[in-house]
This record gives structure tokens, C-alpha cells and sequence, in this order.
């Protein structure tokens, strides 16, 4: 990819937040933009979310499998079989391996832990705007 394509790319990536505390999704959606994201959506529940990744296509999504309201690790599951080409982060609590694991298995390339750190969502950011390993 050309250096003025990857350019726009990075800047044109577009991620969806499923997250069902509304306060969650905005501390992370706040991140993102401060790393230079402006296309980041929101979902507060599982049917809101498959709904807004079947009209809106993110190249990425972020979903909160700490609580079963968001859909839990049964989305990161669904969202891979509607977004097959996206690239699926899983929000996990400090201090879960099993969740990091569980969530691997259903289908999530990335973790990332809850509270935010912003360092980790800066590095995250990076990992999600370089290429996809190959398979």
C-alpha cells in the first residue's frame, strides 16, 4: 500500500464499540478519537450491535465480554460470522487469563483490559491499523 493510501486508511478506520455501560463506551470512544479516529459507533446491547455491524461494516469491533448485557463472549462469536473480515478486540477484566483464552477460542484476534489504560488503547490502535496476520 502506498504511503498517501495507508495514510487515509488510518484514518478512515472504523470501529464499533459494544459496550452496555454507557459511561464505558464513551471513556473508550474518547480515547480513540484522541489517538485520531472520528469514525467509532456505538452499540448498548447484542441487538444493537449486530444491527449496526450489518449497516455500517466496521473494519473493526470492540465488545465488552465482562457483562452478559453487551452479549458477552457469545458475540465475539456471532460478530465473527457477520463481520468475517473484521477484526475483533475482546474487553476483558484485569487479571483474567481465562477470559483472554475464552475469548481467543470464540474468535477475538485482540484483548484489551477494562479500566482503559490509555497506552494500551494507543498500542491496540496501532496493532488494529496494520495489516492482518495471515491465516
Amino acid at each position: 500500500m502506498a504511503t498517501a493510501d495507508r495514510k487515509d486508511h488510518i484514518v478512515q478506520l472504523s470501529i464499533l464499540i459494544v459496550d452496555d455501560t454507557g459511561f464505558m463506551r464513551y471513556v473508550l470512544r474518547d480515547l480513540l478519537m484522541q489517538n485520531g479516529l472520528s469514525r467509532v459507533a456505538e452499540a448498548g446491547s447484542r441487538d444493537e450491535a449486530l444491527a449496526l455491524a450489518a449497516s455500517l461494516r466496521p473494519e473493526a469491533v470492540v465488545i465488552d465480554t465482562t457483562h452478559e448485557g453487551a452479549g458477552g463472549p457469545a458475540l465475539v462469536t456471532e460478530m465473527a460470522g457477520v463481520l468475517p473480515a473484521a477484526r475483533i478486540v475482546a474487553v476483558i477484566r484485569t487479571g483474567d487469563p481465562a477470559a483472554a483464552a475464552a475469548a481467543s477460542r470464540a474468535g477475538a484476534e485482540f484483548t484489551v483490559v477494562k479500566p482503559y489504560d490509555p497506552a494500551e488503547v494507543a498500542s491496540l490502535l496501532s496493532s488494529l491499523r496494520s495489516e492482518p496476520a495471515a491465516l
